[in-house]
């Protein structure tokens, strides 16, 4: 695959491939910035946004280059942080690592921000390492505001949000 990747390239995930999506996000653990671990993301997660039809992915010929999920967390939903009510959680990105420093990470974000407009949301938010220091320039160039930090599931993070409605 090249580096383009297009808009019809970002289709939903199907239950017969939770096994491939589940090694796919354990395979980021250990890489800087990351805080994922053998138990999350975990098969009850991928199991739930599929059902939703929240969890969207790319593929090319070596599998799946790139996911990311619309989340529906209690705990985040209500931090103080946020300026929008009506907006929904970016959870679990990622960009294979060699696929990475591409801009996939960042279409696959303006893609979701389609998606949730579409279905009638005026915003995104979501949690972001400190330390995830790609991340943090793909949200700088996609003008998302940090609206400040929280200590959550024993990790410190950014609190990031973008307005459109």
């Amino acid at each position: 695959m090249n580096a383009e990747v297009t808009k019809e390239m970002f289709v939903l995930a199907r239950p017969e491939e939770t096994q491939e999506i589940l090694d796919f996000y354990r395979s980021f653990i250990g890489q800087e910035g990351c805080t994922w671990s053998m138990e999350y993301p975990g098969p009850e997660h991928i199991s739930m946004d599929i059902e939703k039809e929240n969890l969207f992915l790319v593929r090319d010929e070596k599998g799946i280059v790139a996911t990311i999920s619309i989340d529906s967390d209690e705990q985040v939903d209500v931090l103080p942080h946020w300026t929008e009510t009506n907006a929904k959680e970016a959870a679990r990105l990622g960009v294979r690592t060699d696929m990475q420093s591409r801009g996939i990470a960042r279409k696959m974000l303006l893609w979701l921000m389609d998606t949730l407009k579409e279905r009638g949301y005026a915003g995104i938010h979501f949690l972001v390492s400190p330390d995830n220091r790609a991340a943090l320039a793909s949200y700088r160039k996609l003008e998302f505001e940090n609206r400040g930090e929280v200590f959550l599931y024993e990790h410190a993070w950014f609190c990031y949000e973008k307005i459109w409605g």
